[in-house]
């Protein structure tokens, strides 16, 4: 197993990938983290985990677009209801990286970035993604939620 890049030249790659994001440095935040900002107020954040060879990334929604002019009452419903399902400003989505299992770890941090940071921003996800387990140009498994079961009282626990 080779040393894993610096996050630096990961947000490189992204940067250049990405239309309308760039590499941030004013940002203060975790130590050893890179941010992309975009000119909507969205940030995006990589840091390699200590133990090497995991990339943690997140993204931080900014503000919400306007509301556009509606003319029905169903039409403002309806703006409000695309809003409401959007990550709201200064909430945070993560997901990580595996370099280890990754052929190719900048296209494996594109698809991550693209396919679902960037989409949690207006689309929200009902639940996190497994990972490392999805490989690049597979679909993101979704996690399972089982419920708890129901907590019982028997005759004897009363007494």
């Amino acid at each position: 197993m080779t040393a894993p890049e610096p996050p630096d030249t990961y947000a490189e790659q992204l940067a250049a990938e990405l239309p309308g994001w760039a590499i941030d440095t004013s940002i203060p935040g975790t130590p050893g983290a890179i941010y992309l900002t975009h000119p909507d107020g969205h940030r995006l954040g990589l840091r390699l985990q200590p133990h090497g060879h995991v990339i943690q990334t997140w993204i931080t929604a900014g503000p919400l677009p306007e509301l556009p002019a509606a003319t029905t009452p169903s039409e403002a419903a309806k703006a409000q209801t695309a809003l409401d399902a959007r990550l709201q400003p200064g909430r945070t989505w993560h997901a990580v990286l595996s370099l280890s299992t990754s052929t190719n770890p900048y296209k494996a941090l594109l698809t991550l970035a693209t396919k679902h940071l960037i989409r949690a921003l207006t689309v929200k996800p009902k639940r996190a993604a497994t990972a490392p387990k999805w490989r690049e140009n597979q679909p993101i498994p979704r996690a399972r939620l089982t419920r708890l079961p129901k907590p019982t009282t028997r005759k004897d626990d009363t007494t």
